[in-house]
């Protein structure tokens, strides 16, 4: 099964960080180790938000906007939030073309 999609410019925006999964956690490491087992590729040197030139350093769960699918993306610590609940803004954004999201199933998540 392919758990990655590549963003292009068709897919790029409505995406948000995904809500309450602060405490998740995955049974083979850590969430960055999660996107390049998945993904294949090497950790970007740079946060995959449209805009941002601070250096990737978590494995972030974002949605897309109307949809329950989460997905890991590497991200900065600026633009995931340790904790994002119903009651928070939590706004809309971008995410840089050809940037590589992991789907986030329930295999092997606590």
């Amino acid at each position: 099964m392919n758990k990655t999609i590549r963003i292009d410019s068709s897919d790029n925006t409505n995406w948000q960080n995904a809500i309450d999964t602060g405490d998740l956690r995955w049974s083979g490491g850590s969430w960055k180790y999660y996107w390049k087992e998945y993904s294949g590729k090497e950790w970007p040197k740079l946060c995959c938000r449209e805009g941002c030139t601070k250096e990737a350093t978590d494995g972030a769960h974002i949605i897309r906007i109307n949809s329950e699918t989460v997905y890991i993306v590497p991200l900065c610590g600026d633009h995931n939030p340790r904790s994002v609940s119903p009651t928070k803004t939590n706004p809309c954004f971008s995410i840089k073309n050809g940037s590589v999201l992991v789907n986030a199933d329930d295999d092997g998540i606590d």
